[in-house]
């Protein structure tokens, strides 16, 4: 098998389905973005089902900057030929909020927010993300994995340092990005392998990554990623893995809970999409990035089949969204890091 894995065809279906579920799982966890997981359970239960945002404004099936950040990045990356360039990222990301207009003050993180203000007044953007901790980075890395081997993990650090620097240049936002976008290159180098190979090369990158940046003041993301795939392969249930999703993991903005808390959904929902973003959405908090990365990463180890037809029907729909091609760019991308 070749560096890249498995064939263009399954290359193609696997990275078109770590974009529809990051897409997915931001349009189910959209309304209850916030929620707490009391307020879920009181009155819904689950997240089973895409609702409309009524809190926010939004139609149901809308996707936020999750999605938004995620396409824009590819796009960075394909005009780059797939060497990232934070100079052409902060282009592309200045130009998405311009785009957006005030829905994208609406929904914009408070790290990428602090870093817009820097880089709008001229600002080194080497510089502009050395405080940036939360998981805006991470929420949006996963093109880096479709077109990033991980038979380098420095490369693959590399490219993910070089597209959070100017918003996530700390320790613990570098190596949830970098456990992201693992999971993403080694689901796509490694057809059929079991999950628990592509979380230990997900934890690897995420320790090369912690060593760079700001350093981390606080927890340290590495052991709470190992915590909460604990606490994913130790709970009774489901109700009893949302419960100490919350209270020993966390699912807050902050990378070190949100990072971990999606990989846990994975890991829990055994890369089933559907099932890993109901998961994330419903254990609230950040509810529409964590199921966004859950379900990313379980669409790219499974696939786009994996993922239901009429709720990411109707998600494509409502965003006029087309992944087809993107994936098709970003896969290119990959061959050609494989064959240089």
């Amino acid at each position: 098998m070749s560096p890249g894995g498995g064939g263009d065809d399954r290359l193609r279906d696997h990275a078109h389905g770590c974009l529809a579920g990051v897409a997915l799982g931001d349009a189910l966890g959209m309304p209850v973005e916030g929620w707490t997981r009391a307020r879920i359970a009181a009155e819904l239960g689950v997240v089973d089902r895409l609702l409309p945002g009524t809190d926010r404004g939004m139609a149901t099936g809308t996707v936020t900057d999750d999605t938004e950040q995620t396409l824009m990045l590819a796009a960075a990356l394909t005009e780059t030929g797939g060497v990232p360039r934070v100079d052409v990222v902060v282009r592309h990301l200045l130009a998405w909020v311009d785009a957006a207009g005030p829905r994208a003050d609406a929904v914009i993180g408070p790290s990428t927010a602090a870093a817009l203000t820097l880089l709008r007044a001229g600002a080194d953007p080497r510089t502009t993300g050395r405080s940036g901790r939360t998981n805006g980075a991470a929420m949006r890395v996963a093109p880096v994995g479709v077109v990033v081997p991980t038979e380098d993990l420095d490369a693959l650090v590399d490219a993910v340092e070089e597209t959070c620097v100017m918003s996530h240049h700390t320790s613990e936002a570098l190596a949830g990005a970098a456990a992201v976008a693992a999971v993403v290159s080694s689901a796509l180098a490694q057809p059929g392998a079991d999950l628990d190979g592509h979380v230990a090369v997900a934890r690897a990158a995420a320790a090369l990554a912690g060593r760079r940046g700001t350093p981390a003041a606080g927890p340290r993301l590495l052991a709470a990623l190992d915590a909460a795939v604990e606490v994913a392969r130790t709970a009774a249930d489901d109700e009893d893995f949302l419960r100490r999703l919350v209270d020993e993991v966390g699912t807050s903005v902050a990378a070190v809970e949100s990072v971990p808390a999606a990989v846990a959904c994975l890991v829990r929902a055994d890369a089933d999409p559907w099932r890993a973003a109901v998961l994330g959405a419903s254990a609230g908090g950040d509810a529409d990035t964590v199921a966004s990365m859950a379900a990313g990463m379980a669409g790219a180890v499974a696939g786009l089949d994996a993922l239901p037809a009429e709720p990411l029907g109707r998600v494509v729909a409502v965003n006029r969204l087309d992944l087809a091609p993107v994936a098709e760019r970003l896969v290119v991308l990959r061959r050609l890091r494989v064959a240089t």
